[in-house]
């Protein structure tokens, strides 16, 4: 089938058919056809109580901190299996700052969710319901370095910082629902 003619079809596809052609578009980071694809999409009106976007972005956010530390705690727990084996100072260094990240993430995230007045906590359980999480949020910070123990070990660099990480997810979260995390507390017509 022709392009131009398969391109005048894209307004009759379903989601379950728009979906794996938009992924597979992305993928091949083929723009044009993306954009084709995303605007011949039927437009529907949804009426959704007013929370629910902040509170469904807040669950993808929160699924997204869970991976990101889960993948940070495998790097740790990685690199010092790999040192019992095999030292080597590579690994060291991998594994150390994997741990200043979990670490500082964790900070990062915990005071996102305060400045939305959300339990971290809650979330996390909510969307995660895994033991590993909250055992490496009690044991890592031990096994993290200081950044002035980075310093020594990296040299001179600009080190992510908590808050660095809290402004991150705001910002995401503002991504997702157009609204900062304090006008998520304003009333608002």
């Amino acid at each position: 089938m022709r392009k131009r003619t398969l391109e005048q079809l894209y307004g009759r596809l379903k989601p379950g058919e728009r979906i794996p052609l938009l992924l597979a578009a992305e993928q091949r980071q083929d723009q044009t056809e993306y954009q084709q694809l995303f605007d011949a999409s039927p437009i529907q009106n949804w009426y959704l109580p007013e929370h629910l976007m902040a509170e469904l972005s807040l669950h993808v956010l929160t699924l997204t901190y869970v991976t990101q530390q889960l993948e940070a705690a495998g790097i740790v727990f990685f690199a010092l299996f790999q040192m019992n084996q095999q030292p080597s100072s590579d690994l060291d260094r991998m594994g150390e700052a994997a741990a200043y990240f979990f670490t500082i993430n964790a900070q990062g995230w915990k005071g996102f969710c305060n400045q939305l007045g959300i339990s971290s906590g809650v979330l996390v359980q909510g969307n995660y319901d895994g033991w590993l999480l909250s055992l490496c949020e009690q044991h890592m910070p031990n096994l993290a370095p200081t950044e002035a123990e980075l310093r020594e070990t990296f040299g001179d660099k600009q080190f992510v910082q908590s808050d660095d990480v809290r402004k991150r997810w705001a910002q995401l979260f503002k991504q997702m629902t157009l609204r900062t995390p304090l006008e998520l507390q304003e009333d608002h017509p």
